[in-house]
């Protein structure tokens, strides 16, 4: 057996303590960990022996779940961690990483072998971390280049595929990404060889057009985005394995506007004409981590003049002052502190360390070529060496760094958890204390406290004569009885083409004419961030039009909203909302009317990945936990419901996630909303006639039903309920029968989803799909239903049946109506009654919403409704013999149908293509504007906006593709249905 590594290798000594309490539950994990090594037959007598390394494994028990998961998954693994050499493990554990990567046949194989190394990689560099035998140098640079080596076998992979499928050429498959045309550039600490533990990666993918390879007749800039979404899901995506690492893509221009992949061409125009400083400062820790290493290395070359300007910059000072300003303010990280405090944006973090350094390389780099290195520490030596700091401010900030380096990695360790963060709580800041090795909080709090200070004394020095905030840009005067000539040169400079109209709208905002600007404090506040406001409305491709747009945005806004306050302390919420301004005024209306939704924004999860369902069904349950009374439990809920759209409404119009996950989302929350509002009509109706023994199921239908709802749908319902007896009664003083009782809670129900309360309304609610339409019951017995589907249905309510779902409810009774509705789709029928029977539908609703509005793409002749009916057509005459068919997502329903050969491939590449375009354009319009789309009076970043998400070139381009599709659509229809 391997000795263990403290008798191996000349082990630091950390000494690590656990309160009582701790050491209790310790005892009981390491008991079980004990029962998963016999269970393993693995020899575990040296952590028997309370030595070194059993405080070590101790500590971990006791402050890491995440990393005690890992051992628990892995013992062998975990128990050579403690055994074998570093260097040696570390060795074979990549080398069976890539050999085992090189063997993965498909995707589901290359994803699991991708996550269980990263698992290892995070446990072995912990706990050697933790017990002081590998620096924190070799442990961020393993992390970094383990994180290179997962995108490139990712992208390998990919590559291959595409090569073995004829979409892609290579001479040398197993070099396939060597000359590929595209390369991956690693940014921030991952670029710089200093990734922490939990980091996303900050990615940028550019790929050369006229050299990269793909097939002939393919499109290479579609090829590239479709590529970087897969090498996006196989390194981000979590399934039973994890993930490997969080992907950001948003450090690419303009984020907001650009794809996800971009030609470097088109890159090196963006950086050479309206690259910002912040941008450069970004490109200094950039590096090629993957695909073509000489097409990137040439890029890197040609943006050295961007990153590295021939004249001192000090202009940059200011830039990097005011973004140090509003990183203290924002989130109440102003403080020096420990309790509580942000070790990486506070007083005192590392971000100030790493604009210490960015900074002065910014101004001296273009001259000083010894200044042009990524990695931190380097460069503080570097920056003593050339007399720029104080050989002991050097030492001091590299001290610092490290330090606050190691705590943020125990942070992270914790729970794999993006944050620097540390606890507020006592008891949780005590524990975490002697996670980092020391004895005590005060202990602690001292060795915290010094180094934060120190930081922020050799920073504070630095930035001593920096400009304020927002310096001006020009002469920008709004005084006066007259307008200033100076100030509307500078804005027509900008870009403003009515400059003295432009210079008014200003000049009013100080005169307190609106409700918002009635505080001396809110106008003194607008005045500090005019200069801001012009810029980034200049960015617009009308100016005057977004200058407008904000200016009734103000309009609208009631007195003593707080929002100016939020703009100048953080700049993203301002960008963003300008981005919101521009592009949907929808969205923009409903901050006017509803300031407090800026409140969600600030939430740092905002950006980040939608929630599911379960974290929608987690969150309600949070915003109604003290709400006893039935108004407040609705207005909760429609302030949640509230938020959590307009979550999902950015997140489309930033473009962060795609059309089918934000269908899901918007089903995801209306499912979630349902469940709750359930819950409280049904404590209601409990409240008034007493309970009743049954069970109850929310069917949706149509869109809701296929997971494919807008902003704007409607909820299609049917309410069905189950009960024992028909004589039952419910137990309250004025008792109801089990109808009444249901059509109660039913009509509460839909009260609590659409009546509007102080806080508005959540949806709109439909059930005339519900059996015999309006004649009907709105609660409908099982049995009623079952009979009603198997004998008296029409053949559009069988239509609508393929796309059932319930939504809430019983789990008994959603077994047994689940089971009703396949056991009626899958009834063999005769094809050319059905053919006849959707026909005849489709004409009707041709006859009441006919439309020649090309962007009306649900109802037009070529529609949404012809591929719906097509796929309802084919599902209800083929699902007695393929009862797969019965997705209740179109695409899924499409791809099954393909796959039986049930429509031919052309079929479905038409109907493939019509669906996703029809579905994004109409997610898009709808979430942006009220009212019909009119191509010739279109915001202009609602524009922009369109041709991204369908690759257009402009927007004559995209009416055209719309007619194309149409067309195709229409024929299609009248092949396998019939003319209409």
């Amino acid at each position: 057996m391997n000795q263990p590594i403290n008798e191996q290798v000349n082990m630091k000594q950390v000494t690590y303590h656990l309160s009582p309490a701790d050491q209790q539950q310790v005892d009981i994990l390491y008991e079980d960990l004990a029962q998963i090594f016999d269970a393993h037959q693995l020899e575990y007598e040296f952590l028997k022996q309370q030595g070194k390394l059993r405080p070590l494994l101790n500590i971990i028990l006791a402050s890491s779940p995440y990393l005690t998961g890992i051992i628990r998954k892995y013992p062998a693994f975990a128990l050579d961690s403690f055994t074998r050499n570093p260097s040696d493990l570390y060795t074979k554990l990549i080398a069976d990483f890539i050999a085992q990567a090189n063997e993965a046949s498909d995707e589901y194989e290359i994803m699991k072998c991708l996550r269980i190394a990263k698992l290892k990689v995070a446990l072995c560099l912990a706990i050697w971390d933790l017990a002081g035998l590998w620096t924190q140098a070799q442990v961020t640079d393993a992390l970094s280049k383990f994180a290179d080596l997962s995108i490139e076998i990712a992208l390998s992979y990919l590559l291959k595929q595409a090569v073995k499928s004829g979409q892609f050429e290579s001479d040398d498959i197993h070099s396939v990404s060597k000359n590929c045309g595209l390369f991956v550039i690693a940014m921030g600490k991952h670029g710089a060889y200093e990734l922490n533990y939990s980091s996303d990666i900050d990615l940028i993918v550019f790929f050369d057009p006229e050299n990269f390879k793909v097939a002939n007749g393919k499109d290479p800039y579609k090829f590239a985005i479709r590529l970087t979404k897969k090498l996006v899901h196989l390194i981000q995506e979590r399934n039973e394995f994890g993930y490997v690492f969080r992907v950001d893509l948003r450090l690419r221009p303009d984020p907001g506007a650009t794809q996800i992949a971009m030609s470097y061409q088109a890159a090196l125009g963006y950086y050479e004409s309206i690259g910002q400083n912040w941008e450069r400062a970004a490109m200094i820790k950039a590096r090629i981590c993957a695909g073509d290493q000489t097409l990137g290395q040439d890029f890197m070359k040609q943006l050295l003049p961007f990153i590295w300007r021939k004249y001192l910059d000090f202009a940059t000072i200011r830039d990097v002052h005011a973004m140090k300003r509003q990183i203290h303010v924002h989130k109440g990280h102003g403080e020096i502190k420990v309790d509580g405090h942000n070790i990486k944006l506070g007083r005192g973090g590392i971000r100030e360390i790493e604009f210490f350094v960015q900074t002065q390389q910014l101004i001296a780099g273009g001259r000083q070529v010894e200044l042009r290195h990524s990695g931190t520490l380097e460069m503080l030596n570097r920056l003593a060496k050339t007399q720029w700091i104080l050989p002991e401010v050097a030492a001091d900030m590299q001290k610092c760094y490290i330090y606050l380096r190691n705590i943020e990695h125990r942070i992270q360790m914790m729970n794999d958890e993006q944050t620097q963060t540390l606890p507020s709580d006592i008891e949780k800041l005590e524990n975490f204390a002697r996670f980092c090795g020391c004895e005590n909080l005060k202990t602690f709090r001292q060795q915290m406290l010094w180094h934060l200070n120190k930081v922020q004394e050799h920073y504070a020095a630095l930035f001593e004569h920096a400009a304020e905030l927002n310096a001006e840009m020009g002469n920008l005067v709004f005084t006066g009885s007259e307008h200033d000539e100076a100030t509307l040169a500078t804005l027509s400079a900008m870009g403003y083409e009515h400059p003295e109209r432009t210079s008014e709208i200003v000049r009013q905002w100080h005169f307190g004419r609106y409700r918002c600007m009635r505080t001396a404090r809110t106008r003194s506040l607008v005045t500090e961030m005019v200069p801001t406001i012009l810029q980034e409305l200049s960015k617009a491709y009308h100016p005057d039009n977004a200058i407008l747009a904000f200016d009734r945005f103000l309009m609208g806004l009631p007195a003593g909203v707080q929002l100016f306050s939020l703009f100048i302390n953080n700049t993203y919420l301002f960008n963003l909302f300008v981005n919101i301004l521009i592009t949907a005024p929808k969205l923009a209306t409903q901050l006017s009317n509803k300031s407090p939704l800026f409140d969600a924004v600030i939430n740092p999860d905002f950006m980040q990945d939608l929630p599911s369902k379960s974290a929608y069904q987690a969150g309600l349950v949070k915003a109604m936990q003290g709400a006893e009374i039935y108004e407040e439990r609705l207005d909760r809920a429609r302030i949640f419901g509230q938020e959590a759209q307009f979550q999902i409404g950015v997140h489309q119009i930033s473009q962060i996630t795609s059309g089918s996950e934000i269908a899901m989302a918007y089903a995801n929350l209306a499912d979630s909303l349902i469940e709750t509002m359930l819950d409280v009509a049904t404590q209601e109706i409990e409240r008034r006639f007493g309970k009743l023994k049954g069970q109850i199921v929310i069917l949706g239908m149509g869109k809701l039903g296929s997971q494919e709802l807008t902003c704007t749908s409607d909820l299609d319902l049917i309410v069905i309920y189950d009960v024992g007896k028909d004589d039952i009664v419910s137990d309250g003083k004025k008792s109801l029968n089990s109808a009444m009782w249901y059509t109660k809670l039913t009509q509460s129900l839909i009260s609590a989803l659409t009546v509007p309360t102080a806080e508005g309304a959540l949806f709109e609610v439909d059930m005339r799909l519900r059996p015999s339409g309006r004649k009907g019951p709105v609660a409908t017995r099982f049995e009623g239903f079952k009979n009603y589907q198997q004998n008296s249905a029409w053949v559009w309510e069988h239509q609508a049946l393929t796309r059932a779902r319930v939504v809430a409810g019983d789990a008994n009774l959603t077994k047994k109506v689940t089971a009703t509705i396949n056991d009626v789709l899958q009834q063999q029928r005769d094809a050319q009654k059905i053919k006849a029977e959707v026909l005849e539908m489709r004409k009707r609703i041709d006859v009441e919403k006919n439309t020649d509005n090309i962007w009306n793409t649900k109802t037009i002749k070529g529609g949404l409704i012809d591929i719906e009916f097509i796929i309802q057509y084919l599902s209800l005459i083929h699902a007695h013999q393929h009862p797969d068919i019965l997705q209740i997502n179109s695409s899924r329903s499409l791809n099954m149908m393909h796959q039986h050969k049930l429509i031919d491939a052309e079929a479905y590449e038409t109907l493939s293509i019509a669906l996703k375009l029809y579905s994004e354009v109409s997610q898009i319009i709808r979430v942006t504007i009220d009212g019909d789309f009119k191509a010739d009076n279109i915001p202009d970043g609602l524009e922009r906006l369109l041709l991204a998400i369908t690759n257009s070139p402009d927007i004559r381009y995209l009416e055209q593709t719309l007619r194309e599709n149409q067309t195709k659509m229409l024929a299609l229809f009248s092949h396998l249905i019939g003319e209409y």
